[in-house]
């Protein structure tokens, strides 16, 4: 049982859709077997010569109905599944297996995601500001276009990880880990990158400016690299821009 009323399981936002899903499947399951014990009815009432050409018909005609409709009530139970978890807003994650989920344009501000497994996940568009994802493990994950504005990431793994696009603007990113990640496009301003290594990161256009941890001599090598530093005037522009 949850003691803790602000921490949920995974699966409460899931459990509605996945319960409507169950019964449309089992209301299939049911038509196909009565529709298979109506064809051996007629089959030993009249015989198997006579009926064969009627079983192909209602075969041919119908399984394939049956399928459609099975594979779009699927549909519609996976998009009910990320419609519940689209809201998810100040929930207590912290540790918890979400490996592989879909995400995208999901409401995440303020979730506690600290020490969640978000490897190869989908976050593309979602709202991460103000997000805990400390010592999260988010490698090969996309996070094209998310919004992780004010987010901890400190200690965070973000290996081969799709940045691009993405606002890190007043992030804290101490010690995270981003091998061959992509930052290209991202915002980086007032963001603290102390102890992280971006030497094997993709940085082309991605704006930096008043940042911990960048050295003089890491700055010129961004900028070689296609990063953009701007200065504290431009920088107000910049962030009044993203913000709207």
């Amino acid at each position: 049982m949850n003691n803790n009323p602000h921490k949920l399981p995974l699966e409460y936002p899931l459990r509605k859709a996945y319960t409507i899903y169950k019964k449309r499947a089992l209301a299939i399951f049911q038509i196909v077997f009565i529709l298979l014990f109506a064809h051996l009815t007629i089959l030993i009432i009249y015989g198997i010569r006579k009926i064969i050409p009627y079983f192909i018909f209602i075969s041919i005609f119908f399984i394939p109905i049956l399928l459609i409709y099975f594979n779009y009530y699927k549909k519609k139970s996976n998009e009910q599944n990320i419609n519940a978890l689209t809201q998810l807003a100040n929930i207590n994650l912290s540790k918890s297996s979400l490996k592989g989920i879909n995400l995208s344009e999901a409401n995440l501000k303020g979730i506690n995601l600290s020490g969640a497994d978000l490897s190869n996940a989908d976050l593309s568009r979602a709202n991460l500001s103000n997000a805990d994802l400390s010592r999260a493990n988010l490698s090969n994950t996309d996070l094209n276009g998310a919004n992780l504005k004010g987010a901890s990431l400190t200690n965070t793994i973000l290996n081969r990880t799709n940045l691009s696009d993405v606002n890190l603007n007043k992030a804290n990113l101490k010690n995270a880990s981003f091998f061959y990640a992509d930052l290209n496009g991202a915002s980086l301003i007032h963001t603290n990158l102390l102890g992280v290594n971006l030497s094997n990161t993709k940085v082309t256009k991605a704006y930096f400016g008043n940042n911990k941890g960048i050295s003089e001599d890491i700055k010129i090598d961004l900028k070689r690299r296609g990063a953009i530093f701007k200065e504290f005037f431009k920088l107000l522009i910049i962030e009044i821009i993203q913000d709207n």
